[in-house]
């Protein structure tokens, strides 16, 4: 009887242990990797509400997720969102991360807006203040250049595409 006992209580610890396996394996998060591969896979498939969902859980996650940071930048602007894409790549940049692109994609945000002045304040700092290789002080040393020049030539977002010195490509 003892032997009986002990081996269904044997079963029922079993149980037990499985039980809370499978409750921990459903309980554990996944990492913000994880939400910022989905959200591309979801971009990829043309889902633009669902990818800024994955990527805004992929921050939850991990603030300082610069791919991230930059991959949602450039889709609330592709949608025309532009005060979001504002806000997260000023941080971004406060933050120091992925300065290059967060500065390009900044600078093609203030266009879009027409705020000239906060381009021309913000494209001087970043020429001056920030560690960025040759290829993008030139982009910015060029706008400053057609900002002071004719600050009315610039004509209105609206009419047109930001100029290619905005261009988010490879710059190395």
């Amino acid at each position: 009887m003892a032997f009986g006992q002990g081996l269904i209580f044997g079963i029922e610890v079993t149980w037990i242990w499985l039980a809370l396996l499978l409750f921990l394996l459903f309980r554990i998060e996944k990492p913000a990797k994880y939400y910022y591969e989905q959200g591309l896979k979801a971009l990829d498939k043309n889902s633009p509400k669902e990818a800024i969902s994955l990527f805004q859980s992929a921050l939850t996650k991990q603030s300082d997720f610069p791919e991230v940071r930059i991959a949602l930048s450039e889709l609330y602007v592709e949608l025309g969102d532009i005060h979001s894409a504002e806000g997260l790549l000023s941080q971004t940049i406060e933050q120091r991360f992925e300065l290059e692109k967060s500065v390009l994609l900044l600078a093609k945000v203030y266009f879009y807006q027409n705020k000239i002045d906060d381009l021309e304040r913000h494209v001087r700092l970043w020429e001056n203040n920030m560690d960025l290789s040759k290829p993008i002080r030139e982009k910015l040393s060029l706008y400053n250049t057609l900002i002071r020049v004719n600050r009315r030539a610039l004509p209105s977002p609206e009419k047109v595409s930001p100029p290619d010195i905005f261009d988010l490509g490879d710059h190395h």
